[in-house]
């Protein structure tokens, strides 16, 4: 009887060590991805980057992957790429029409939500993705869209829905 508990106390270690290794090995690859990206997007000026977990896309509803990767602002794009199975997302940021924080996942936070137009579809979606330090993602987003066309020429009201996320209060002394 002793014996059988032995084997077992062995086994479940064993499980046990295989999961810590699988969970290093795997943060190793995705971080690798995350240094992989930005040297292959250095030419686009980096604004930031990190590892980040894909929850999807409102366009292609519930049935669909979702996983680990890296994501990468420049100063044209928003890059994601996962690591399992291999995929790319990229946004540019004149089709971005808005960044957020998620709110309607629950207990899964933070989350990151990029509202923007697939020209490829020609619809409007949105992606989200889990990730440390959403707010900073989400005004650095701003900024990075502020220095594109789309935003540098903007009137002064429209520039501040930028950075603040949404349109502002209608008051009598807009220009």
């Amino acid at each position: 009887m002793n014996t059988v508990l032995y084997v077992g106390a062995i086994g479940m270690a064993l499980l046990f060590g295989a999961a810590i290794v699988a969970a290093l090995t795997k943060d190793r690859l995705v971080k690798k991805g995350v240094d992989a990206l930005k040297a292959e997007l250095a030419d686009e000026e980096v604004h930031k980057a990190a590892t980040a977990t894909f929850q999807g896309r409102a366009s292609h509803g519930q049935k669909q992957v979702t996983g680990e990767g890296a994501l990468v602002l420049t100063a044209r794009q928003l890059v994601f790429e996962m690591l399992m199975p291999k995929r790319r997302l990229a946004i540019s940021l004149d089709s971005i029409s808005n960044v957020d924080r998620a709110t309607d996942l629950g207990p899964k936070a933070p989350a990151l939500a990029v509202y923007f137009h697939d020209d490829a579809v020609d619809i409007d979606d949105v992606a989200v993705w889990l990730l440390n330090g959403v707010d900073e993602w989400v005004t650095q987003i701003r900024r990075a869209r502020l220095r594109t066309n789309k935003g540098s020429d903007a009137p002064p009201w429209e520039r501040a829905e930028l950075l603040l996320g949404g349109p502002r209060e209608e008051t009598n002394d807009q220009p």
